[in-house]
């Protein structure tokens, strides 16, 4: 069962757009650091773990990452994933946008917003869970 609700309203040109949806409180971590540089994250939702695995693998040698945490979210297949390498904000939009798989929603909202978040805590019972590190 979905609970959102998108209402959408037009006047003349304009459009407005309101959601509504249930949301559950966590907490998470940012991308952003002090010095302004930001750390690497991704989302992944409903993709395989192999192919997670591989469009990280194929991100860390086209761009010389250090190594990547691959966490699953306690979901099926929905994983995310961590690199602690600095990069300008611009940079790290860039390797995000460039790996395959990785979910929209989540880019997007990140570009919107100049910095991404992972949840780090549990959400509906669920915790993520390292599964390894990618060298």
């Amino acid at each position: 069962m979905n609970n959102n609700m998108i209402l959408k309203l037009r006047i003349g040109h304009w459009r407005f757009t309101f959601t509504m949806y249930l949301a559950t409180h966590t907490h998470g971590v940012n991308s952003n650091l002090a010095d302004g540089n930001h750390i690497l994250m991704w989302d992944f939702d409903d993709v395989p773990l192999k192919d997670v695995e591989e469009a990280l693998r194929l991100i860390q040698r086209d761009y010389e990452l250090p190594q990547i945490y691959l966490l699953w979210s306690g979901k099926g297949n929905h994983f995310l994933a961590y690199c602690f390498k600095r990069l300008r904000f611009e940079y790290a939009i860039s390797i995000i946008a460039m790996t395959p798989y990785v979910c929209y929603n989540f880019f997007r909202f990140g570009v919107m917003r100049k910095y991404y978040t992972l949840r780090i805590d549990k959400k509906e019972g669920r915790k993520p869970k390292l599964l390894y590190i990618i060298p």
